[in-house]
C-alpha cells in the first residue's frame, strides 16, 4: 500500500494499493478438450471448449482468451479469462441450422481452432408409423 499525504494538511490523503507480478511472457495456446463433437440442432455441445494457456515466468492466470464462431452456433462468451492452471473454457449452443462449425480461441498473439458439427434431427417416430403384419405362411381365416 502506499498512502500519500498533503503537505499542507495532513488530514488529506489517499491510499492506493499497487499489486506486483511477476514477468509473465505467453508461449502458446493448446486445445485442452471439446474439438470433434456433433450436436443436433438446437440443442448444446456436451463438453466445453477449453484452452490453455502457455506461459514462461509463472503460471498464465488471469488472462484473458477471445473466442469467435462462424458457423450456426452462438458462445457462452465472446472471452473467458484463464484460471489458476492457465485454462479458459466456454459452452456452445448448436444453432437451427445443421452445417460445420469453427470456434477459434485467440490470446497472446496465438490461436488455436475448434472443429465442430450440428447435425439435423433424425426422424421423429410415432406408435401410428408400426404396423402389425401377419407373419410368411400364415394364413388368415375368416
Amino acid at each position: 500500500s502506499v498512502t500519500a499525504t498533503l503537505a499542507s494538511d495532513a488530514s488529506k490523503t489517499a491510499t492506493f494499493t499497487v499489486t506486483a507480478l511477476p514477468n509473465v511472457t505467453v508461449t502458446g495456446l493448446q486445445i485442452i478438450s471439446g474439438n470433434n463433437q456433433s450436436a443436433i440442432v438446437n440443442s448444446a455441445f456436451a463438453s466445453p471448449l477449453v484452452v490453455q494457456l502457455g506461459a514462461s515466468g509463472g503460471a498464465a492466470s488471469g488472462f484473458p482468451v477471445q473466442f469467435t464462431v462462424t458457423g450456426p452456433a452462438t458462445l457462452s462468451a465472446t472471452s473467458a479469462t484463464t484460471n489458476a492452471s492457465g485454462q479458459a473454457q466456454v459452452n456452445v449452443q448448436a444453432g437451427a441450422q445443421a452445417g460445420a462449425v469453427t470456434v477459434t480461441a485467440s490470446s497472446g498473439g496465438f490461436t488455436q481452432s475448434f472443429s465442430l458439427t450440428v447435425a439435423p434431427p433424425g426422424p421423429t417416430l410415432t406408435a401410428g408409423a408400426f404396423m402389425n403384419a401377419p407373419s410368411p405362411g400364415i394364413v388368415a381365416h375368416p
